[in-house]
């Protein structure tokens, strides 16, 4: 039996979930059952070299860089679909698979304009929600006014299908396939040398903070909490993990708060289990968010996480359970959290083994990709 070709396409290679989640599909592909490619448009290109190493083919159109106005530039742009149409015909895709709002969108156009040509692409389509609607709110008109054409549209969680429902989404099909990690399989790390790599003395709390640095995720947020953590907890340090466009903005609040070395911005990181398991409490103040993976990376390693109530957070983070979760814009509220995990170790601890049964129970990472084969193998066999 041949290969299943199966074309990804996305806005960009650059950090992200959706990023994390074509490279989990290729990583455990059963061997020879699919052939994929990876087609991307805009100027950021962390994950290529990873997948490539794995033998997938990696195409950029490279239209520059990751930003609003050349988004709308390029979807109102002729040349964009002229492109994309040439690449779509010239292969034999089984299946295309789309992420991110960009590909969403100019794929959907470029197949529509191709059946009113009368030379319609037999490629099943499914396109992968990984976002809620306070996020994206202007994708959601282009949701609505295609999302008849995929065969299917999935949702990292229930809550992103209820919502797409709730706005009346016209999708032939929704399906849930739940956001997962492998991190628990990670061997563990010894907390102490990540302490003395980074000259943290013995007695530091430490609470650590992953992902891009970009202004939804809410780190001034968290930066504004510092200085009352400090006060009850003076050896307390926050290690930001990760890069951004937000990075000078949060050095400079750094300075103006005078936090000095409790706060380390340390950029893009590969080992974050190393992070995870000498972090006390995980902090992710997204005032945005669907379901961060770090949040079940951190809650894989058995750490409880203070996140804010927002998008589909909620149902993941169990307040008081699995973590705390505060109000969204809040500082003083943070800091509180913070403080209550710092002052009560064993509380901390014993939501984090339940975070941990949580995830090994829900968002396994072999459930979530078997998954996916099987709805890949499903539409091949409906064409």
């Amino acid at each position: 039996m041949r290969s299943l070709r199966v074309l990804h396409i996305i806005d960009h290679l650059g950090t992200g979930g959706a990023q994390q989640i074509i490279d989990d599909i290729v990583r455990h592909s059963p061997d020879g059952a699919y052939d994929y490619t990876v087609l991307y448009f805009f100027d950021r290109h962390r994950y290529r070299a990873e997948l490539e190493a794995r033998g997938v083919r990696v195409m950029c159109f490279c239209f520059g860089a990751y930003t609003y106005s050349r988004i709308l530039f390029y979807i109102f742009h002729p040349y964009s679909y002229l492109r994309l149409i040439r690449f779509l015909r010239s292969e034999h895709f089984d299946i295309f698979h789309l992420h991110l709002f960009y590909a969403f969108i100019v794929t959907l156009i470029g197949v529509r304009l191709q059946k009113l040509w009368g030379r319609s692409l037999s490629a099943r389509i499914l396109y992968t929600m990984h976002a809620m609607k306070n996020q994206v709110p202007r994708f959601f008109i282009f949701l609505r006014i295609l999302g008849r054409i995929p065969d299917v549209i999935v949702g990292d969680l229930p809550a992103m299908v209820e919502e797409m429902r709730a706005v009346h989404v016209p999708a032939r099909r929704f399906l849930v396939i739940h956001t997962s990690t492998d991190f628990s399989d990670f061997p563990v790390t010894h907390p102490q040398e990540l302490r003395r790599e980074l000259g943290l003395s013995a007695d530091a709390r430490i609470l650590v903070s992953v992902g891009r640095l970009h202004k939804q995720k809410g780190y001034h947020y968290f930066l504004a909490a510092m200085p009352k953590v400090l006060e009850q907890f003076p050896r307390a340090v926050a290690l930001m993990v990760g890069d951004g466009e937000e990075m000078s903005v949060l050095r400079h609040l750094t300075r103006r708060l005078r936090l000095g070395a409790s706060v380390r911005f340390l950029g893009f990181r590969a080992d974050t289990a190393r992070f995870y398991d000498a972090a006390d409490v995980l902090v992710h103040p997204a005032t945005e968010e669907a379901l961060a993976i770090v949040v079940l990376d951190a809650m894989a390693r058995g750490r409880a996480v203070i996140a804010c109530g927002a998008g589909a957070i909620a149902s993941v983070v169990r307040d008081g359970e699995t973590g705390y979760l505060v109000e969204r814009k809040n500082s003083e509220a943070l800091a509180d959290a913070i403080i209550n995990c710092l002052e009560n170790k064993f509380v901390c601890d014993q939501m984090g083994e339940r975070a941990k049964r949580i995830v090994e129970e829900c968002y396994r990472l072999d459930r979530f990709v078997a998954e996916y084969y099987a709805l890949y193998r499903e539409l091949v066999s409906q064409k």
